[in-house]
């Protein structure tokens, strides 16, 4: 079967960068499938990065289906 997408969540804290050259920062969240980054959404604007997280968690879910 498969590895499917699974969201992440809103973040209230920003991480350690994980792949080099890249920063972690609120409204952006990783595209995984299974244990694979593969990309990643940002997203800016709303007031609160928790926000801009969760819109770009569900633009990823929207596309959920196609990252199998």
């Amino acid at each position: 079967m498969p590895k499917q997408y699974q969201p992440l969540g809103a973040r209230t804290a920003n991480p350690p960068a994980t792949i080099p050259g890249t920063i972690n920062a609120q409204g952006g969240v990783p595209i995984k499938v299974g244990d694979a980054t593969i990309g990643a959404v940002a997203v800016s604007g709303a007031p609160g990065g928790d926000k801009d997280a969760a819109c770009a968690n569900a633009g990823i879910a929207k596309a959920a289906a196609k990252l199998k």
